[in-house]
């Protein structure tokens, strides 16, 4: 019930820090909107959904991450 909403948000959380990753990397690439040196924020971009998803990787599962599981098996 609460654990599994937590997971739930966590892992749409960690979505979203993937989401702003990808922004971030057309930002830069497609619209030269962020000059310099950028890797430092795509590093921190990949590390914090990393450490998210893996800290709602251990049972019992949530609901969307068994569905989101359920979609690759």
């Amino acid at each position: 019930m609460i654990q599994n909403q937590l997971r739930d948000d966590i892992t749409l959380w960690a979505l979203f820090y993937v989401a702003a990753l990808i922004k971030i990397f057309i930002e830069c690439r497609v619209y030269k909107i962020i000059q310099g040196n950028y890797l430092g924020i795509q590093l921190w971009h990949l590390l914090v959904p990393g450490v998210l998803l893996a800290s709602v990787a251990a049972p019992p599962l949530g609901p969307l991450l068994t569905a989101i599981r359920g979609l690759y098996s």
